[in-house]
């Protein structure tokens, strides 16, 4: 029989202890924590005055479950400048939202910034 089956596990050999905190300890980008209730992650958009950027936009907050609190948008001509402000959603997840909205054809740029909720 193999002896690393057969030997006792150690409390000293436990993962939590070799590699630090237990995996629901560690802040990991994608999770609220409190420090991201007290921000909002605000988007600057523009895109191509079509009929569907909005709901093409929107879409990709309401698919991983985030509200935005505050949505503005303008008709400048043949473009739309769109401002959305989502309180709580963490940086990382912010910056991965904006990188999906600047892979639309019809978006044209995308900011990304941090304000007070």
């Amino acid at each position: 029989m193999n002896q690393a089956l057969s030997l006792p596990l150690r409390e000293s050999t436990l993962p939590v202890e070799l590699f630090g905190a237990a995996p629901e300890e560690r802040p990991d980008g994608w999770t609220c924590r409190p420090a991201d209730a007290a921000r909002a992650a605000l988007f600057a958009i523009r895109a191509e005055a079509e009929a569907d950027v909005l709901c093409k936009l929107l879409n990709l907050f309401a698919l991983q479950g985030w509200l935005p609190s505050e949505v503005h948008a303008v008709q400048e001509q043949d473009w739309l400048r769109i401002e959305l402000r989502v309180p709580g959603l963490p940086a990382k997840r912010a910056e991965v939202l904006a990188e999906r909205m600047r892979s639309m054809v019809s978006v044209a740029e995308v900011q990304v910034g941090a304000g007070i909720v």
